[in-house]
C-alpha cells in the first residue's frame, strides 16, 4: 500500500534525534479548495488553490522490554504528550506554475525530553516542498512573519516552567538559520534566493543584531555576488522589487506597478491588514457631509381601483409604474405592462450563477518600496519588540515532482481532484479548534489533552468495525454546495454529518462516489495520517547540567628575586 511522502519524510527525519523515545505524529491535509483572497485587491484575480496543514507530534517515553507495546515499543502505561506543531497554508497557481508555503504558526509545549525535536521537524518540512522531487510547482515562494510571543497554538502552554520561548532577536535569528540550512541542503546556486526585513532597522543594525555579515544591500546584485557555492547570501530587502523574479500573480497591468499585484495576503498577517486599510482609505478619503433632514412629505392618495372594462384611452386605465422596490419583489410577469409577455433576459438569468464582475478595487499607486517605509510605523512593527519577514524563492527549470504535475494540468473550475489521505476542510477546521481550546499548562493537564485531542481525530478519521473492516465515509457538498445530509449554517454541519454514514452500504459504495470528499479505513489512516516512529539513541546531557572537566591550566606568574639570606652574627663576636 502506496504511503504518504509528506508523513514518511518528518518520520524519517527524527530517528536521528538523541535519547530513547517514540514519537507519534499527525498529518493533517486538507482537500485543496478554490480561493480568491491570495489577491484579494487586485483587478483581475489569478485561479489559486489553497491547502491547509496541520502537523501535530507527541512523544511518548520507552520502558523495558517487558512492558512496551510489540509494534511501537513504546510504554504501554506512559501516556503521550504534545511536543510541537505546525500550521502552514500551500497556495497554488497554476496559471504562472508557482506555489506559496505560508507558515502560519510553529509552537511547542516544552515537556519533550531534551533535545527538543521541533527544529528537526520544522527543517524536514520546509525541505519536503523546497526539494526538487517534491517541489509543489516550479517556483516556491516561503513567507513567514517572525514575532515573539509565548504561545501559539498551545493555550496556556507559556505557564508550563520547561517552556522557554524565545526572545525577539533570538527567534529572527533562529528562523534565519532554519531558512539558510534548508536553502543550504536543496538549493542550487543562483536558484535559491533570501530576502528578509526587520521594519524600522537599517541593513547594518539588522546584520549585527542577527549576528550575520554585511548582506547584500543591492536589488539588482548579480547571482554569483549573491551565492557563494551553497552558502546562499541574504538580501537585505523586500522580493517584489526584483527583475528576474516573476511575481506569482502573473504578468500586470500595463501603467503604474500596483502593489496589489505584487504582495499577497495571508490570513492574520501585519500586511493584509495595512493593505486593507490603504484600500480603505482610497475608497472612502474622507466623511460624507451631514445632508440636512428635508420636511416630512404629504402623504400620497390612493387611486381610486377602477373597473376592467374602462376603455384603453381612458387616463384611469394607464397602469401606474411601480417603485423600484415593488419592481423587486413582485415576478418578473406583474411587473411588465399588461399583454406584454416577460423579458428573456429576466428568465434567463440563473440566481445560482452570478455574473463575474471586474473588481471594483481603487488602483494602489504606492510604490512596493514606499509600502514597506510605512510598514516600520505600524504599531504590530514599531511597539518596541522586533518584528522580521522572510522571504525564500526556490525556482527551477524542471520539477519532477507528481504535485507540480497535478498542478500545471488542472485548469478546471472545481480544483485539484482529492488526493488519498486529505480530509475535507469543517474536519480540518473542527480539529484545529479542538486545539485551541485545549489546556497545556502542566504536564498532567497537557497528557489529558493530547489524549482528547488524538481520540477526536481518530474518531473523525477512522470509523467502528463493519462487515469485519474499519471503514470510514464523510460526505461533502458538492460544487454547487449541495450534499448529502444537513449542513449548519457555520459550515461545520450537524452531530452527524461528520461522523461515519448510518447504513453498511453506503460505507462500501463511500470510495466509488464522486460526492466524496475522502473515504478510507484504519489502514489509510495509518499510511497517510498517523504514523509512529522509535529512538534509541545516546541521550545527551541535559541543559544546565555540570559541564565536563577542562584540563588544568597552569598560569604563568612572574618568579621574584629572591633576596640573599644575610647570616646573623655569631655569638661572642663584636
Amino acid at each position: 500500500m502506496s504511503t504518504s511522502p509528506l508523513r514518511d519524510a518528518l518520520l524519517a527525519s527524527l530517528a536521528s534525534l538523541p535519547a530513547s523515545r517514540v514519537f507519534h505524529l499527525h498529518s493533517l491535509l486538507s482537500v485543496s479548495r478554490r480561493q480568491n483572497d491570495l489577491f484579494p485587491h487586485a483587478q483581475h484575480h489569478p485561479k489559486t488553490h489553497v491547502q491547509d496543514i496541520l502537523i501535530l507530534l507527541s512523544e511518548q517515553p520507552t520502558a523495558p522490554p517487558s512492558s512496551t507495546d510489540a509494534h511501537t515499543g513504546a510504554d504501554a502505561q506512559a501516556p503521550r504528550v504534545l511536543v510541537c506543531a505546525i500550521e502552514a497554508q500551500l497556495y497554488s497557481i497554476p496559471s504562472t506554475a508557482s506555489a506559496i508555503l505560508y507558515i502560519s504558526k510553529v509552537d511547542s509545549t516544552g515537556q519533550c525530553i531534551y533535545p527538543s525535536p521541533l527544529p528537526t521537524l520544522l527543517r524536514a518540512f520546509l525541505g519536503f516542498y523546497a526539494a526538487p522531487a517534491t517541489r509543489p510547482a516550479r517556483t516556491l515562494w516561503i513567507h513567514l512573519f517572525a514575532r515573539a510571543q509565548g504561545q501559539y497554538l498551545f493555550p496556556n502552554s507559556a505557564e508550563h516552567p520547561g517552556k522557554h520561548p524565545l526572545s525577539d532577536v533570538k527567534l529572527c535569528r533562529w528562523w534565519k538559520t532554519i531558512i539558510s540550512e534548508v536553502a543550504r541542503q536543496h538549493g542550487r546556486p543562483g536558484a535559491v534566493k533570501l530576502f528578509y526585513l526587520l521594519p524600522g532597522y537599517s541593513s547594518l543594525e539588522a546584520s549585527r543584531l542577527l549576528s550575520e555579515p554585511l548582506p547584500v544591500q543591492s536589488s539588482n546584485a548579480s547571482p554569483s555576488k549573491s551565492h557563494h557555492q551553497h552558502n546562499h547570501q541574504w538580501l537585505y530587502t523586500h522580493p517584489y522589487s526584483q527583475h528576474d523574479l516573476s511575481s506569482p500573480f502573473g504578468s500586470i497591468c500595463d501603467g503604474p506597478p500596483n502593489i496589489a499585484e505584487l504582495i499577497p495576503s495571508f490570513p492574520d498577517d501585519p500586511k493584509t491588514r495595512f493593505m486593507a486599510e490603504l484600500v480603505a482609505d482610497l475608497s472612502y478619503p474622507s466623511r460624507p457631509p451631514e445632508r440636512t433632514p428635508s420636511p416630512p412629505a404629504s402623504p400620497t392618495r390612493k387611486r381610486q381601483r377602477t373597473n376592467e372594462t374602462t376603455p384603453e384611452d381612458s387616463p384611469a386605465s394607464t397602469p401606474k409604474p411601480l417603485s423600484q422596490s415593488q419592481s423587486r419583489s413582485k415576478p418578473a410577469s406583474l411587473a411588465q405592462p399588461s399583454g406584454r409577455p416577460p423579458s428573456s433576459s429576466a428568465s434567463s438569468t440563473s440566481p445560482s450563477r452570478p455574473k463575474r464582475r471586474k473588481s471594483t478595487t481603487p488602483h494602489l499607486s504606492l510604490s512596493a518600496d514606499e509600502f514597506w517605509e510605512r510598514m516600520a510605523f505600524r504599531q504590530e512593527c514599531a511597539q518596541g519588540a522586533l518584528t522580521g519577514f522572510f522571504t525564500a524563492v526556490f525556482s527551477d527549470t524542471y520539477s519532477s515532482s507528481p504535485a507540480y504535475h497535478r498542478a500545471a494540468v488542472s485548469e478546471s473550475a472545481v480544483g485539484f481532484p482529492p488526493q488519498i489521505g486529505e480530509i475535507w476542510l469543517p474536519v480540518h477546521a473542527r480539529i484545529v479548534a479542538s486545539l485551541l481550546n485545549l489546556d497545556f499548562s502542566n504536564e498532567e493537564r497537557a497528557k489529558r489533552a493530547t489524549a482528547v485531542l488524538e481520540e477526536a481525530i481518530r474518531g473523525l478519521l477512522c470509523s467502528n468495525t463493519v462487515d469485519g473492516g474499519e471503514v470510514s465515509s464523510i460526505t461533502a457538498p458538492n460544487g454547487d454546495g449541495s450534499g448529502d445530509g444537513a449542513v449548519d449554517g457555520d459550515g461545520l454541519g450537524g452531530t452527524n454529518d461528520l461522523s461515519p454514514t448510518s447504513s453498511g452500504a453506503s460505507r462500501t459504495t463511500a470510495l466509488a462516489s464522486p460526492r466524496v470528499k475522502y473515504a478510507f479505513d484504519r489502514g489509510v489512516f495509518e499510511t497517510h495520517i498517523y504514523g509512529s516512529i522509535r529512538v534509541d539513541n545516546p541521550p545527551l546531557p541535559p541543559r544546565g547540567s555540570a559541564a565536563a572537566p577542562q584540563p588544568k591550566v597552569n598560569v604563568l606568574q612572574a618568579k621574584k628575586k629572591k633576596r640573599p639570606v644575610v647570616p646573623a652574627p655569631a655569638a661572642g663576636m663584636v
